[in-house]
Parts: C-alpha cells; structure tokens; sequence
C-alpha cells in the first residue's frame, strides 16, 4: 500500500473554495487508507461512494469556475476529469463492491497518486489563471 496521505500547506492553492474541497478530499482518502488497514469492507464501500459523491462535486465547481473565468484550457482539463471517472467505473467493474479487498488496495494507489499529482499540475495551472482572473473581478 502506498504511503498514508496527509494535507500539506504546499497543496494549497490560494482559492479558499477549491483548497477546502482538496483537504476534504485527502481527509476521505485518508479515512479510506485507514479502513483498508484496517480490513474493513464495510466502511470502505460506503467511504468510497462517499468519495466519489464529493469528487463529483469538485470536478463540477472547478469546471464552473473554469467556464466562468474563460479557461484556456478548459477542455483538457475536463479532458483529464472524465478519464478519472472512467478509471473509477474500471475499478467498480473489477469487483470494489463484491468486496475484493486488492481492488481497494489498487483504488487507494491511484486515487491518492493521482490527486497529488493532479493538484500540482492541472489544478495549480488553473489556480493561478484563475487569481489573475479574480484580480479585476472578484470571486462571488
């Protein structure tokens, strides 16, 4: 299993909206990592629908933001988005909620790689558009 993953101040990204849906992100990751040591099926089923409700919703509140600000990059990152979910549907087709505790481990790698990775690329890009963006029309 990878390593456990905890908020850094570095993956702030100065926009107060999108920083708290991240920390809320790890917090459930987290949560979920600690469920698979814990080898306990039941909470990882409902902390994974938990999870992928809360991705939902952060992929459509930047992708809002995105369209509001005028993105240039709009589409590849929606792009990146939808090639997440269908790395999730993947994962509930390999058997996540017959209880296959390896695909919960496999799960757990990618959602956490990826978010780091993600947050720090794509999202950071974003981010500071956006800020620059916010300077002459401020964020309601």
């Amino acid at each position: 299993m990878s390593a456990k993953i905890c908020w850094k101040d570095e993956y702030g990204l100065g926009v107060e909206c999108i920083d708290e849906q991240h920390r809320q992100l790890v917090h459930f990751i987290r949560l979920m990592q600690d469920a698979y040591a814990k080898q306990d099926i039941h909470f990882l089923q409902k902390a994974v629908q938990d999870f992928s409700s809360l991705t939902e919703k952060h992929f459509k509140t930047e992708e809002q933001y995105m369209a509001r600000y005028a993105y240039p990059e709009l589409e590849e990152h929606v792009e990146v988005h939808m090639e997440c979910k269908l790395k999730a549907a993947d994962f509930l087709s390999d058997g996540l909620f017959d209880g296959d505790m390896d695909v919960f481990r496999r799960l757990l790698a990618y959602a956490s790689t990826w978010f780091i990775t993600h947050i720090s690329t794509a999202d950071a890009r974003f981010c500071a558009f956006m800020k620059q963006q916010m300077e002459s029309e401020p964020l309601t």
